[in-house]
Protein backbone atom coordinates (compact mmCIF):
# COMPACT_ATOMS: atom_id res chain seq x y z
CA UNK A 1 0.00 0.00 0.00
CA UNK A 2 1.28 3.44 -1.16
CA UNK A 3 1.11 6.40 1.47
CA UNK A 4 0.14 9.66 0.13
CA UNK A 5 3.28 12.06 -0.08
CA UNK A 6 3.43 15.23 2.35
CA UNK A 7 2.07 18.39 0.59
CA UNK A 8 5.19 20.13 -0.66
CA UNK A 9 5.16 24.13 -0.59
CA UNK A 10 7.29 25.55 -2.95
CA UNK A 11 9.68 28.32 -2.28
CA UNK A 12 8.02 31.47 -2.70
CA UNK A 13 9.53 34.98 -2.81
CA UNK A 14 7.79 37.90 -0.73
CA UNK A 15 7.31 41.27 -1.55
CA UNK A 16 8.80 41.33 -5.11
CA UNK A 17 8.96 44.37 -6.40
CA UNK A 18 11.09 46.96 -8.73
CA UNK A 19 13.11 49.89 -7.70
CA UNK A 20 15.25 52.20 -9.81
CA UNK A 21 18.77 53.89 -9.27
CA UNK A 22 19.70 55.97 -11.68
CA UNK A 23 16.32 55.30 -13.72
CA UNK A 24 17.44 51.73 -14.13
CA UNK A 25 15.02 49.23 -12.93
CA UNK A 26 15.70 46.28 -10.89
CA UNK A 27 13.59 43.91 -8.88
CA UNK A 28 14.37 43.07 -5.55
CA UNK A 29 12.30 41.26 -2.62
CA UNK A 30 12.25 40.54 1.15
CA UNK A 31 14.69 37.76 0.48
CA UNK A 32 16.83 38.70 -2.24
CA UNK A 33 18.58 41.96 -3.28
CA UNK A 34 19.78 43.24 -6.52
CA UNK A 35 22.81 44.90 -7.93
CA UNK A 36 23.28 47.27 -10.90
CA UNK A 37 27.20 47.82 -12.43
CA UNK A 38 27.68 50.82 -14.18
CA UNK A 39 30.00 50.54 -17.30
CA UNK A 40 31.58 52.14 -20.31
CA UNK A 41 30.30 51.97 -23.49
CA UNK A 42 32.89 49.64 -24.42
CA UNK A 43 31.96 46.94 -22.19
CA UNK A 44 29.18 46.46 -24.09
CA UNK A 45 27.93 42.54 -25.18
CA UNK A 46 30.57 41.42 -21.83
CA UNK A 47 29.28 39.61 -19.29
CA UNK A 48 30.09 39.47 -15.44
CA UNK A 49 29.67 37.03 -13.06
CA UNK A 50 28.82 36.70 -9.28
CA UNK A 51 30.51 34.01 -8.14
CA UNK A 52 29.94 33.40 -4.43
CA UNK A 53 33.17 33.71 -1.71
CA UNK A 54 34.41 30.18 -0.33
CA UNK A 55 33.45 30.22 3.59
CA UNK A 56 29.76 31.93 3.13
CA UNK A 57 26.35 30.13 2.58
CA UNK A 58 26.89 31.54 -1.08
CA UNK A 59 29.39 29.55 -2.02
CA UNK A 60 29.19 27.89 -5.10
CA UNK A 61 26.33 30.34 -6.50
CA UNK A 62 26.46 31.73 -9.51
CA UNK A 63 25.16 34.78 -11.48
CA UNK A 64 25.79 35.82 -14.90
CA UNK A 65 24.73 39.66 -16.32
CA UNK A 66 25.78 41.28 -19.40
CA UNK A 67 26.23 44.66 -20.29
CA UNK A 68 23.77 46.45 -22.30
CA UNK A 69 22.33 50.00 -23.19
CA UNK A 70 19.86 51.47 -21.19
CA UNK A 71 19.26 54.86 -22.26
CA UNK A 72 22.37 56.71 -21.70
CA UNK A 73 23.72 54.18 -19.47
CA UNK A 74 25.89 50.54 -20.04
CA UNK A 75 24.54 48.39 -17.52
CA UNK A 76 24.61 44.81 -16.07
CA UNK A 77 22.03 44.35 -13.81
CA UNK A 78 21.53 41.82 -11.11
CA UNK A 79 18.00 40.73 -10.18
CA UNK A 80 16.86 39.06 -7.02
CA UNK A 81 20.34 37.48 -6.09
CA UNK A 82 20.28 35.58 -2.66
CA UNK A 83 22.08 37.78 0.08
CA UNK A 84 25.81 37.31 0.63
CA UNK A 85 29.09 37.57 -0.72
CA UNK A 86 30.51 37.17 -4.33
CA UNK A 87 33.26 38.42 -6.07
CA UNK A 88 32.99 39.69 -10.02
CA UNK A 89 34.41 37.13 -12.85
CA UNK A 90 34.96 39.15 -15.73
CA UNK A 91 37.41 39.91 -18.36
CA UNK A 92 37.37 43.34 -18.32
CA UNK A 93 40.60 44.97 -17.23
CA UNK A 94 41.16 45.50 -13.61
CA UNK A 95 37.89 44.49 -12.35
CA UNK A 96 38.24 40.92 -12.02
CA UNK A 97 37.95 39.38 -8.30
CA UNK A 98 36.17 42.79 -7.21
CA UNK A 99 34.10 42.04 -4.13
CA UNK A 100 30.39 42.97 -3.92
CA UNK A 101 27.91 42.49 -0.97
CA UNK A 102 24.08 41.63 -1.26
CA UNK A 103 21.85 42.54 0.72
CA UNK A 104 17.99 41.67 1.29
CA UNK A 105 15.61 44.00 0.36
CA UNK A 106 18.14 46.55 -1.28
CA UNK A 107 19.27 47.21 -4.64
CA UNK A 108 23.24 48.28 -4.98
CA UNK A 109 25.19 49.91 -7.02
CA UNK A 110 29.27 49.74 -8.53
CA UNK A 111 31.00 52.47 -11.06
CA UNK A 112 32.97 50.66 -13.24
CA UNK A 113 33.89 53.85 -15.26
Amino acid sequence: MAYPQPYHRPYREHGVRIVKIRGVPVSISYENGGHIIFGRPEYQGQSVRLIGKAGTPTYGKSYTATFQPFYEHMVAVFHRVPPGEYYADTYISGRRYETITINTNFATQSYWQ
